[in-house]
């Protein structure tokens, strides 16, 4: 397969541009492999959006929608985007071993 070399900044806006349509103010966390600067040209991009909204699963299918057709279908990246709501992240980012990791490495964007 071949890849297309994109450059981080431009997924940085994608990203932003698709999150901030469905919630300006919400906060946007790159995590994994790309966060630690151990990842390959193929590795997938992993964001923690954090919203002060509660999305349903309609507005969570939506917002995924818009990421593989706005971003990952014209870039070829994939991206893997967790939506959680800002005051679940308080609680779980000191109890659960996936938050807690995000909380550690990841670099908010």
């Amino acid at each position: 397969m071949i890849y297309k070399m994109v450059h981080r900044n431009t997924i940085f806006k994608q990203v932003r541009n698709v999150v901030h349509s469905f919630d300006p103010q919400a906060r946007i966390i790159l995590f994994g492999s790309r966060a630690r600067g151990d990842h390959r040209q193929d590795s997938d991009w992993d964001f923690m959006v954090l919203t002060e909204k509660e999305f349903d699963w309609k507005q969570e299918s939506d917002f995924r929608n818009k990421v593989y057709y706005d971003i990952e279908l014209k870039t070829d990246a994939v991206i893997y985007a967790t939506i959680e709501n800002q005051k679940n992240w308080e609680i779980y980012k000191n109890a659960d071993p996936f938050y807690i990791n995000i909380a550690k490495e990841g670099v908010e964007i």
